[in-house]
């Protein structure tokens, strides 16, 4: 939505920045290897085969594709993964014409405040980043993540946090 300008129309997922250099295959047995992929049933083999347990999401359409695809929030979940959104690298399709009528930012910050009350946590780039300058200097912390489970209420999710941070840098 691009009021009060007239939106400009264009093909979207044409082609990738050519900064970007996708490999056309990767090797299954190679941990340095990346791997891209919209098949759930691949994503969850590759997740497997490398023995990863944890998994932070980010995305376009966090109330759609990053809740809701295959390999997505839910369905990670659901396959017994520790799952955490990375909530300032995603956003919502969210118009701002319809319910509740909010600005999509307050929007996007809804959608968020329901994936970390009823879904799992969240956390943001810079903590990310944070950490891998702690990890690059030798004083990496463990980070904390408040899960939800048994008879626990979703009340009691906490955002995603590192051991000793108080609030968003």
């Amino acid at each position: 939505f691009c009021e009060p300008k007239p939106c400009l129309h264009a093909e979207p997922w044409t082609h990738q920045h050519p900064g970007l250099e996708i490999p056309s295959a990767a090797d299954p047995n190679d941990s340095n290897s990346d791997y891209i992929s919209d098949d759930g049933q691949e994503v969850f083999n590759i997740l497997r085969h490398r023995g990863i347990k944890t998994v932070l999401l980010m995305g376009v359409h966090l109330n759609m594709c990053v809740l809701g695809r295959p390999f997505g929030v839910r369905q990670l979940l659901r396959l017994g993964f520790s799952v955490a959104v990375v909530r300032d690298l995603t956003d919502t399709m969210y118009s701002p014409k319809m319910r509740p009528f909010v600005s999509h930012f307050e929007g996007t910050r809804r959608v968020v405040r329901h994936v970390e009350t009823y879904l799992c946590p969240t956390t943001t780039s810079a903590h990310l980043l944070m950490e891998a300058r702690r990890h690059s200097r030798g004083r990496a912390s463990k980070a904390s993540v408040e899960k939800h489970g048994g008879n626990e209420s979703p009340s009691h999710l906490k955002p995603f946090r590192f051991e000793g941070q108080t609030e968003d840098p």
